[in-house]
């Protein structure tokens, strides 16, 4: 937050704008700037001006503070004491205007601006006045040895290529910004392309493994997801059934991570070198990771895609007052219905339900998850029922099993199907009848594809980058439009 660029530098305004920030920006860590004249920003004022601005992002609660070394004097190093006590990290900053200094010169402003071991990032910014200059900064923080992260970049249209070079907090613009703040300012697009064409991106390859995977979006889905948050992974299938020709693709040192659909599910996970919680209690995953030490994480994060649409689907059936004792049923007794079973019971039921044709996998389904178990006919089977709340098949499509128009009338559950070809189950068709609030395969399939890109990715998933891959590739596809994607795509 560049404080100095505000028309009301009043506290009452400050607060103001920071609260606006963090309700805008999700709540996502804050650097709080006030930039002087002298070193290219818009405050003039004096020092105690200068802490008095600094003083309310301090108590603020701002996570970091970007104070000018040149102002380095017993009153900041009373303020950095007491953000080092609340955990408010310090950028220590020094911006030249004039000339480009000397290699030596940018090195020891940098060691000046670690504010004797207290800032937690040295920054240094200078102007660049032809291309040499962006290695120029780049080599000088290499050769400083510095005890902390640093930014040095060099500003201006030569100077760019030391804000592709720069890897910690480098400050981009965007298109839709009026201007940039700083001559030279990239867009994240921008540095990411550069930085793409050169090789400078940790590229590793993530796969599909299962079978079918020929028409799987999840190629679309997560190649724009790495795109979109700056990673030069690729994503591609290895169409299988055999776990040696997965394990084949797994064990190359490029491998990164991969996305397992059935039969593999099961199948791959004693392979695996650690299991997260969620996969242990499944017992089946669609996530594996390679970790930074080589271990072979495994995930599920069907369970999440299946509870974040049911809870939305609660609230738009029940708005705060979903009822008091959530009664489910689950349609299946594979691996994505022991994912349903986890998710229902993280969100709190406390009368589950299991029904598949065969009794004893029924059985088995629901001794693992403390369920009651159902077979033969559907409709006998659960038409008993007191009460329906929340519904979730995870048997193909095609296989035409549905409860009667009249029971879903009855009831009213929320209903999710897991399959998304063919895409207009019979479920789906008699839940909408029904008036029921109901959810597609295909979006299961976007939310748990979030969590997937942020575990690969170590960021927030990019939603909107990713549905619109996702909806590009639905309509080659002929599915159709999904009105909840296109809803989402055209919120501002």
């Amino acid at each position: 937050m560049r404080v100095d660029l505000l028309a009301d530098t009043s506290t009452d305004a400050i607060r103001r704008y920071l609260a606006l920030l963090r309700k805008q920006s999700g709540g996502r860590p804050v650097l709080y700037t006030v930039r002087s004249v002298g070193e290219g920003g818009r405050f003039g004022g004096s020092t105690d001006e200068y802490l008095r601005l600094n003083e309310v992002g301090l108590r603020a609660g701002c996570e970091m503070l970007d104070l000018e070394a040149a102002r380095d004097g017993p009153p900041m190093r009373d303020m950095i004491a007491r953000a080092a006590r609340l955990g408010i990290g310090i950028v220590g900053s020094f911006h030249e205007l004039g000339p480009m200094p000397s290699q030596e010169g940018v090195t020891t402003a940098l060691r000046r601006c670690c504010l004797g071991g207290a800032a937690a990032v040295a920054k240094f910014v200078g102007v660049a006045s032809e291309p040499s200059h962006a290695l120029l900064v780049h080599s000088a923080a290499a050769a400083a040895e510095l005890p902390v992260p640093h930014i040095a970049l060099a500003m201006g249209p030569f100077g760019r290529m030391s804000r592709v070079l720069n890897a910690t907090l480098t400050p981009v613009t965007h298109p839709l910004l009026p201007a940039a703040a700083a001559p030279g300012q990239l867009s994240v697009a921008e540095i990411t392309a550069v930085r793409r064409s050169l090789g400078y991106l940790p590229s590793k390859e993530f796969f599909l493994f299962g079978t079918p995977t020929k028409h799987s979006p999840s190629p679309a889905i997560h190649n724009a997801g790495f795109e979109a948050n700056g990673c030069g992974h690729t994503y591609g299938t290895v169409e299988t059934d055999e776990v040696s020709v997965a394990l084949e693709a797994i064990r190359k040192p490029s491998f990164g991570g991969g996305s397992i659909t059935i039969p593999l599910k099961e199948a791959l996970l004693p392979h695996a070198d650690e299991l997260s919680e969620a996969a242990t209690v499944i017992g089946a995953i669609n996530t594996l990771t390679r970790a930074a030490d080589g271990r072979l994480l495994a995930d599920n994060t069907d369970w999440v895609g299946i509870r974040n649409l049911l809870a939305a689907g609660l609230r738009q059936r029940h708005g705060g007052a979903a009822p008091a004792e959530l009664c489910a049923l689950v349609l299946g007794a594979g691996g994505t219905a022991r994912a349903a079973c986890h998710a229902l019971r993280q969100l709190g039921a406390a009368q589950l339900y299991v029904f598949n044709r065969t009794r004893e996998k029924a059985e088995a389904l629901g001794a693992a998850f403390d369920a009651v178990p159902l077979s033969g006919d559907l409709d006998a089977a659960v038409g008993g029922l007191p009460q329906l709340h929340l519904l979730v098949s995870c048997i193909p499509g095609s296989a035409g099993v549905a409860p009667s128009d009249a029971l879903l009338r009855r009831h009213s559950p929320v209903v999710l199907d897991a399959a998304y070809r063919p895409r207009d189950t019979p479920l789906l068709a008699a839940a909408r009848r029904a008036g029921c609030t109901a959810f597609e395969g295909v979006e299961m399939l976007a939310e748990q594809a979030y969590a997937q890109c942020e575990t690969w990715t170590g960021l927030p998933a990019p939603k909107r980058a990713i549905l619109k891959a996702l909806t590009e590739k639905l309509r080659r596809d002929d599915f159709g439009a999904v009105p909840s994607f296109d809803t989402f795509l055209s919120a501002p």
